[in-house]
C-alpha cells in the first residue's frame, strides 16, 4: 500500500520553529512585503505546498526529497535540544556541533532563496547529457578516465527530472 504524499513542505522545520514559541505555542512573524506583524504557529508558517515534490519520467510525482530531509534532520533534534538548554558559558560537545552543522547544511537547500540553485544543480545532475558534473572519474593507472570509458559506464536513461 503506497503512503500518502505530504503536501505542506516546511522550509523551516516545525521542530526547529517550536524552539521560538511562547507559552501558547505561537510566535510573531514580520511580513516584510506587507509590512505587518502577525501571530502564527509552526504548523502554519514557513512552508510551501509541494515545495519538494518532483515529477518522475512516468508522470507520477514523489515527495522523497521531503521525506529524506525529515529523516536526516531528525538526526539533529537531540543535539538542538541540548544546545537550546545551554547558556553562553556552556561548552558544546563535538557530536552536537556536527549535528548542528548537518542540520544547517540541509536547511540551506530548503530555503526558497536557494531553490533556483538547487533546481539548476538537479537539472544538470539528472539531465540527459551523460556528463558527471559532481564526479571526476579516474583510472587507477592513467589519470582521468577517457570519454570512451565514461560513455561505456554511463546510464542509458535518467530516472528523475526536476
Amino acid at each position: 500500500m503506497s503512503q500518502k504524499q505530504s503536501k505542506k513542505h516546511h522550509y523551516l522545520p516545525r521542530k526547529y520553529l517550536r524552539g521560538f514559541v511562547n507559552d501558547g505555542g505561537s510566535f510573531y512573524v514580520y511580513d516584510k512585503k506587507a509590512d505587518n506583524i502577525f501571530e502564527s504557529s509552526p504548523d502554519s508558517t514557513f512552508f510551501e505546498n509541494k515545495l519538494n515534490t518532483v515529477t518522475l519520467h512516468d508522470g507520477s510525482s514523489s515527495d522523497f526529497i521531503e521525506k529524506l530531509y525529515a529523516e536526516l534532520e531528525g538526526q539533529s533534534w537531540d543535539s538542538l535540544d541540548v544546545i537550546r538548554s545551554t547558556d553562553h558559558q556552556s561548552s558544546i560537545n563535538l557530536q552536537d556541533k556536527m549535528n548542528l552543522f548537518l542540520f544547517l547544511s540541509f536547511l540551506h537547500w530548503r530555503l526558497p532563496a536557494n531553490i533556483a540553485q538547487a533546481e539548476e544543480l538537479s537539472r544538470r545532475f539528472f539531465g540527459n547529457d551523460k556528463k558527471y558534473y559532481y564526479l571526476k572519474l579516474m583510472k587507477s593507472d592513467e589519470g582521468v578516465a577517457s570519454e570512451e570509458i565514461i560513455e561505456r559506464i554511463s546510464p542509458t536513461t535518467t530516472l528523475i527530472t526536476i
